[in-house]
């Protein structure tokens, strides 16, 4: 585990929490923090069997992989927090006064 240092308090944090940014969330999106904690699971767990199976290409196997759940943790809180401007306007236009 990493520590990582607050000036509030001091926790520690997984590999794939570090790697997820679990700690960053300024929304407060309970949403957000759920989708994070669940890729950081998938990371750690990941990271744990990599250093079962020794090898060179085993360990680029792993970190490709980590890469592409990173990619799609971020995707997926875009996915979550996203506010379509464009079909706000859509609707805006339905509204019959």
């Amino acid at each position: 585990m990493l520590e990582k240092n607050n000036k509030k308090t001091t926790q520690s944090l997984t590999i794939g929490q570090t790697l997820v940014g679990l700690n960053f969330n300024p929304s407060n999106d309970p949403n957000v923090d759920q989708i994070k904690r669940r890729f950081a699971e998938v990371i750690d767990f990941l990271f744990m069997q990599s250093h079962s199976k020794p090898g060179q290409l085993g360990s680029i196997l792993t970190q490709t992989a980590i890469n592409e759940i990173m990619s799609a943790q971020m995707w997926a809180i875009k996915a979550l927090t996203f506010d379509d401007p464009i079909a706000e306007k859509k609707e805006e236009s339905k509204i019959v006064v």
